[in-house]
């Protein structure tokens, strides 16, 4: 009896341990959305979009047909949005 309660305990802690471990992982504050255009509005296909944040993670993506971009999962704090392409100057938009 008193081995299957220390089986018990054992299990329970670390139940607890790993409960507390994956509620320390970082978490994603969101996204951006938005849509690449030129300065007369026409849409830009194919811009490179490179959105860095303070922690120093970068995820790129490129904008489809409608020159729409989804960057996913972004962690919580600043971020600065870079979008290039052969037609656009490299303009840095911290958000």
């Amino acid at each position: 009896m008193a081995t299957f309660k220390r089986f018990a305990i054992l299990c329970f802690l670390l139940a607890v341990s790993a409960s507390l471990a994956f509620a320390q992982a970082p978490k994603s504050a969101g996204g951006l959305r938005g849509q690449v255009t030129d300065p007369s509005g026409a849409v830009v296909v194919g811009a490179n979009i490179t959105v860095t944040a303070t922690d120093g993670s970068v995820q790129k993506t490129v904008s489809d047909k409608q020159g729409n971009y989804i960057v996913r999962a972004l962690p919580a704090g600043t971020v600065t949005l870079s979008a290039t392409a052969p037609a656009l100057p490299l303009t840095p938009c911290p958000m």
